[in-house]
């Protein structure tokens, strides 16, 4: 089964933000930040919900690296990308960015 990934996005053309959210938590733990990350970052914003939490769907399988293939699939290939998460959303922003410095990437990832 395929997870269907919500996701909001916001901000204006530049370098992107993902904000990743914990276990037992989903990307709205983030929404106390979004008007300051409006105002004050240079670019766009992405906060995604990870299969089985929040409005995502459930769809096995889990893991770090299906969290991380997901939050890939949301961002095009070539974009500049800084990556914020707390506790699990750490460690698949750390998946994420290793996945970016593979042969052939173009993804650059902060």
């Amino acid at each position: 089964m395929t997870a269907s990934i919500w996701c909001e996005r916001g901000g204006r053309e530049g370098p992107y933000l993902v904000l990743l959210h914990g276990i037992g938590a989903n990307g709205a733990v983030w929404d106390a930040m979004k008007p300051v990350i409006d105002a004050e970052w240079p670019g766009r914003w992405l906060v995604a919900d990870f299969r089985g939490h929040g409005r995502s769907s459930y769809g096995a399988p889990y893991g770090i690296g299906n969290h991380a293939a997901d939050v890939a699939a949301l961002l095009a290939q070539d974009q500049e990308v800084t990556i914020l998460g707390h506790s699990l959303g750490a460690i698949v922003a750390l998946a994420l960015a290793s996945r970016a410095g593979g042969s052939g990437s173009r993804k650059r990832v902060r």
